[in-house]
C-alpha cells in the first residue's frame, strides 16, 4: 500500500513528514513543477509588453496605427496575419471615431467607447498579440517592429546541472539540527534537500522524487526543504535519528541528479 504527496511549490518551504508505522510499505512523491524561484536572475526573452490595456483610449488608438504601419508592413516575417490589414484598419478607425464622440462626457457615447473598446479592439490587438509573440519567439527586435512594446518576463530555455556534492554536519548538542553544505559550482538554481532516515528509499525520475518507507515499528521522519541557498541550518528534528541527506539543484530545464548521501546523526 503506497500513499502519495505531491509538493507542487516548496520555495522556502520546509516540510517535515512523521507517521507512525502500521507494519506497511509507505510512500510518497514529490513532484517539481516548473514554478522556480532562483537565487539570481536569470536570462530572459522579450515579449509584448500588455501595458497598451494602461493607456488612455487616445493612446490606445496609437498602438493601432502603430501596428498598422509595422506588424501588416513585415510580410516576410508575419506571413500570414490573423486579422487582415483592411479589418484591422476600420476597427482602429471606428474606436478613434467613437472616442472623439464620447469626448464631450456624453454617458451614451462613452458606453459606446468601451463596449466597442472591450468587444472589438482589444480582442483584435490581443489576436495581433499571441501571433506577434509565436512569430518573434523571444526575440526583441521583432517584437518592437510589429509596433508593439517588448518586455521581459520570461525565462529562456537552460541546462540542467550537474551532480552535486554534499556534506552534512550535526548541529550543537541537544540542538536537534543539522547543517548541509555543497560547494559544487551551480547557477542560477533553486535547490531541493531531502533527509530521510536509514533504509528509506528515494529514487529520482526527472524533476520526481519518490520516497518509499520500509516497514517499521517506529516512526519514520522524513525532511524536505527547497531553498535559494546550497547551504543550511535544518532544526526541529527527533533526537538520535540518524539521517541520509541528498541535494538536486532545480532550474526550468529541470533537476539534476541527486548527489552523493551524507549521513548525519541528529543530536
Amino acid at each position: 500500500m503506497i500513499y502519495y504527496w505531491q509538493a507542487l511549490h516548496l520555495v522556502g518551504y520546509l516540510f517535515v513528514y512523521r507517521e507512525l508505522n502500521q507494519n506497511l510499505c509507505r510512500g510518497f512523491e514529490i513532484q517539481i513543477t516548473d514554478k522556480l524561484k532562483t537565487n539570481k536572475k536569470m536570462s530572459l526573452q522579450s515579449l509584448v509588453s500588455q501595458e497598451y490595456k494602461l493607456y488612455t483610449p487616445v493612446s490606445q488608438v496609437q498602438v493601432g496605427k502603430d501596428l498598422i504601419s509595422g506588424y501588416y508592413h513585415l510580410p516576410l516575417v508575419f506571413t500570414a496575419p490573423v486579422i487582415s490589414e483592411v479589418a484591422f484598419t476600420l476597427i482602429n478607425n471606428t474606436y478613434n471615431d467613437l472616442i472623439t464622440a464620447a469626448n464631450g462626457g456624453d454617458d451614451v457615447a462613452v458606453q459606446s467607447r468601451n463596449n466597442y473598446y472591450d468587444n472589438s479592439w482589444l480582442p483584435a490587438v490581443e489576436l495581433i498579440r499571441k501571433d506577434v509573440n509565436a512569430v518573434a519567439k523571444g526575440i526583441k527586435v521583432i517584437v518592437e517592429q510589429s509596433g508593439f512594446h517588448s518586455t521581459k518576463v520570461e525565462p529562456t530555455s537552460s541546462v540542467i546541472g550537474e551532480k552535486m556534492a554534499l556534506d552534512a554536519e550535526a548541529g550543537v548538542s541537544g540542538s536537534r539540527s543539522f547543517t548541509y553544505d555543497s560547494k559544487t559550482k551551480v547557477k542560477k538554481s533553486s535547490f531541493l534537500i531531502i533527509a530521510t532516515q536509514k533504509g528509506t528509499a528515494v529514487d529520482q525520475d526527472g524533476k520526481k522524487f519518490t520516497i518509499t518507507v520500509p516497514p517499521s515499528d517506529k516512526p519514520t521522519e522524513v525532511v524536505v526543504l527547497m531553498d535559494t541557498s546550497k547551504k543550511g541550518v535544518v532544526s526541529g528534528l527527533n533526537r538520535t535519528d540518524e539521517l541520509d541527506v541528498i541535494i538536486s539543484s532545480l532550474n526550468p530545464a529541470g533537476s539534476s541528479p541527486a548527489s552523493n548521501k551524507a549521513t548525519v546523526i541528529v543530536p
